[in-house]
């Protein structure tokens, strides 16, 4: 089932006034004759109609997006479409320069971008959704050839008010706070678990969150501490409302790899790949500073 939202918050998505908004599913529904939304005090919430009518909404936004990719294609035979996944830290920490420069350094290739945690984009590559991505997750399959690029520090992240120490601060310490992490197959939590089980200290997870923003809302609000990388908190650590320490003793790193499915593209403009990339990893290593670590050239 659809989960429950709100129509403010959907008209706020929209840049809609909600009044209209709601007006104009009033209207939808009295001309299907079905009603689509159960509204109650806790907001809205789809009927089955209302499910039926949103997949098949999906489906036609879905064969539109390929009709065009299809027709734009008859204007240059030669552009090729690259689907490159990336994680949601990278997204933090890059934002929208990472589409402003492949329409810039790619001209003959189309950039189809997903953002999704790194054992999902593996999950993807392996099966033919996506043929490139850079995700901490290494790839074990044979119709995947994998790169390691760089090494990156990840940091305990605490509410500023509770934790005023800048010095690193040792895993045994750090395994003992409250945490809230995500889902066991979730990288971070995977380094965390296999650094506990090595050094015989169990880790207290007192929540599990598979959102980054309710994750960083809960330290915020001094609930519990994290173990995140720098570019998944990059605005509040930057303007001092979390704090981050590096964790020692030993360090918890996590490594950068480029992944590619076995035969994917691009192929004639290989080259502008290379060079996005190359950009895109010139310019995370400039904004971690000393918190990542070359491994390999591309």
């Amino acid at each position: 089932m659809i989960e429950v939202g709100s129509l403010t918050g959907a008209a706020d998505q929209l840049n809609v006034a909600q009044p209209a908004l709601g007006l104009q599913i009033r209207n939808l529904e009295d001309e299907l004759g079905v009603v689509l939304l159960h509204r109650h005090s806790r907001g809205v919430e789809a009927t089955p109609a209302g499910e039926l009518l949103y997949a098949r909404a999906l489906e036609i936004l879905q064969a539109f997006e390929q009709a065009r990719q299809e027709v734009m294609g008859f204007a240059d035979r030669n552009r090729e479409s690259v689907r490159f996944g990336i994680t949601p830290s990278i997204m933090q920490l890059l934002g929208p320069d990472i589409l402003f420069e492949a329409r810039e350094l790619m001209p003959n290739i189309f950039l189809s971008l997903v953002e999704e945690l790194s054992f999902a984009l593996v999950t993807a590559l392996e099966a033919g959704d996506l043929d490139a991505a850079l995700t901490y997750q290494a790839a074990m399959k044979s119709n995947l050839t994998q790169q390691a690029i760089a090494e990156e520090d990840l940091l305990l992240v605490s509410s500023a008010e509770l934790d005023a120490s800048s010095e690193p601060v040792p895993f045994r310490e750090v395994a003992a706070r409250e945490l809230v992490l995500a889902g066991e197959r979730d990288v971070v939590r995977t380094l965390m678990e296999a650094t506990a089980r090595r050094l015989s200290t169990p880790i207290n997870v007192v929540y599990e969150s598979q959102s980054i923003a309710a994750t960083r809302n809960l330290v915020a609000r001094g609930v519990a501490s994290t173990i995140m990388p720098y570019g998944s908190a990059a605005r509040e650590l930057a303007a001092g409302t979390l704090k981050g320490r590096r964790i020692c003793e030993p360090l918890i790193t996590r490594t950068l790899y480029l992944v590619r499915r076995n035969g994917a593209g691009p192929h004639t403009h290989e080259n502008e790949f290379k060079v996005y990339i190359a950009r895109l990893l010139a310019t995370m290593a400039e904004r971690l500073g000393d918190l990542q670590r070359p491994l390999n050239e591309l």
